[in-house]
């Protein structure tokens, strides 16, 4: 944005010195030395004159509290005793409206920053609701505009949308922030609103001669990711004047497309495929574990979106190891040896699960005995990932994320297993197609009652007072318990879609037998990824299930299992 076009600017610093002179020494540029914790700056600033008050602040590093949010609540009043009315502040994606549409890579995103940056999600909900609690009928002229990752590429179109409307690409450059939010002071059309901006096709996409999300606005468009750029620029992630970008710096890899996105370095892949080997691929059955130690790495040199899944689950796996040990890592870099994260893997994990999706999805159409086994074992790892985004829900109804997170991969599996039941019956995953029949699942005899636990054994028994649906699904339940680890996944597969609607509607034996899959997922040794939304799913769905006073040994024997008091 140039500056001398009618415009003049005070801007409140903490390092002026950052400044680069062309600003510093603007005829047109007031340089206010201060932060919004110092009264004094924050007196002169209020007094400054100006029309507009304009923010580009952000929340730092491993900031805790709120002196960001606490700062507004000082200056806004003070710049409307001035009748400086039209207010911008800039936010993320993180701050919801109700014109947002919940889709799986926001949610995803959220989950990751409410997770692994919890000061900057709480900083950055703070300001949005303050600023949009100000009240548009008494003349306050607000506006909170979100964005997504942050670039230093060139100006050019800008979107203003909403989270989840099909056009919300990821990536816009700052200058095409600044020169929106200019337009923004002058034609007030988005007053008392919080759009979501993103910009033009970046240089990557341009330079691969792929379909950009930003020009098109469609998500998870197959992308040529396989064809090298001959010239590609690398987004720039930098923290300025003290506003750092870490909260679009984890979402970084949430744009489902190869070209839009900064991959890892080869050290870094390098170290994925060395933990998917040695850890990863043990986290689905003990029974499977050769084949996706071995045979899945090979199909994954043939298939990329295989590959990609495979290593955003081996991302996702050293994350959650890195938070659950509260530390970071050494990794070796061209630049010498540096920390690595949990927040740098979940970019990566974000970057790969994004990258592999559209490709999932096409190959899902033209099913073959060359892509069959690589279909299957990508749909359970991506069941893996989408488990892992379930646990980011919250409140009375969250013991259903897992269940919701899964449907759209329950439904890949079911059309990989229907178009190629006979190519998949006679590979390495023939042991899924032997748990996958109805006939399998409903043989079972007297004598095995006794091998159930407790808790069990009671559900067992009230499979006669149970609907038809209910029946089924509390008899495949048992068999879970007396079979392999193998039956736990494939039990939500098979149970049907007209259950999974009685769990989804909250019918209460259909919610106590989903409780007691969750014990089940809990008791998975191994399964880093499913224990935890195993005992979620029972916090959540015990204090709906209290008061039924025939439930409840059934209900006791799973606060036990899952050590909840």
């Amino acid at each position: 944005m140039a500056l001398g076009q009618g415009h003049r600017l005070s801007l409140l610093v903490r390092t002026p010195s950052k400044l680069p002179d062309t600003i510093l020494h603007n005829e047109h540029v007031n340089v206010i030395e201060g932060a919004l914790d110092n009264e004094v700056a924050i007196d002169q600033a209020s007094r400054c004159g100006a029309d507009a008050f304009i923010s580009f602040a952000g929340p730092s590093p491993g900031s805790t509290g709120t002196p960001l949010t606490n700062g507004y609540k000082t200056l806004i009043p003070k710049l409307l005793r001035q009748n400086i009315s039209r207010i911008l502040v800039i936010s993320t994606p993180s701050y919801r409206c109700a014109s947002d549409i919940e889709t799986f890579k926001w949610k995803l995103g959220i989950w990751a920053i409410k997770t692994f940056c919890p000061g900057a999600y709480q900083e950055v909900t703070g300001i949005g609701e303050f600023v949009s609690s100000l009240s548009v009928n008494d003349g306050v002229r607000w506006t909170v505009f979100r964005v997504g990752g942050l670039t230093n590429g060139a100006e050019g179109p800008v979107k203003a949308t909403y989270p989840g409307s099909g056009e919300d690409g990821f990536w816009i450059s700052r200058g095409n922030v600044a020169r929106w939010v200019l337009e923004e002071v002058v034609q007030n059309k988005w007053v008392g609103e919080t759009p979501y901006i993103c910009g033009p096709p970046c240089t990557n996409c341009v330079a691969r001669n792929a379909v950009c999300q930003y020009s098109t606005g469609r998500l998870f468009q197959p992308s040529p990711y396989d064809a090298a750029p001959q010239e590609t620029e690398t987004h720039q992630f930098t923290m300025e004047n003290g506003v750092d970008d870490s909260e679009t710096r984890l979402n970084a890899g949430l744009l489902p497309s190869l070209a839009c996105s900064p991959s890892p370095n080869r050290m870094r892949e390098l170290e994925l495929m060395h933990q998917w080997c040695m850890k990863t691929c043990y986290s689905f059955s003990s029974d499977l574990s050769d084949v996706f130690g071995t045979y899945v790495v090979k199909q994954a040199l043939r298939h990329p979106f295989l590959m990609d899944s495979l290593l955003a689950l081996s991302s996702l796996h050293i994350a959650n190891d890195l938070t659950s040990a509260n530390t970071d890592i050494e990794i070796s870099t061209n630049d010498g040896t540096k920390p690595a994260s949990a927040e740098d893997y979940i970019i990566d994990a974000l970057h790969y699960q994004n990258q592999a999706a559209p490709a999932f999805r096409a190959a899902l159409e033209d099913i073959s005995p060359t892509n069959c086994n690589a279909l299957c074992a990508c749909s359970a790892i991506m069941m893996a990932c989408a488990v892992v985004s379930s646990l980011s829900q919250s409140g009375e109804d969250s013991g259903m994320g897992t269940l919701t997170a899964l449907l759209p991969f329950i439904k890949g599996v079911h059309v990989v297993i229907d178009r190629a039941r006979e190519w998949l019956a006679s590979g390495p995953f023939g042991l899924i197609m032997q748990c996958h029949p109805d006939d399998d699942w409903l043989l079972f005899q007297p004598g095995d009652v006794e091998l159930l636990p407790s808790g069990i054994r009671k559900l067992y028994c009230l499979r006669s007072h149970a609907s038809d649906v209910c029946t089924r699904a509390i008899v495949m339940m048992a068999k879970c318990y007396v079979k392999a680890d193998a039956m736990v996944l494939p039990w939500l597969v098979v149970v049907g879609d007209e259950f999974v609607g009685l769990v989804q509607q909250g019918q209460p034996m259909a919610l106590l037998i989903y409780m007691c899959w969750g014990v089940l997922l809990n008791r998975l040794e191994g399964i880093w990824w499913a224990r935890a939304p195993g005992r979620k799913i029972v916090m959540q769905l015990i204090p709906r299930l209290i008061g039924f006073e025939e439930w409840e040994g059934i209900v006791n024997w799973a606060k036990e299992e899952v050590g909840f008091h």
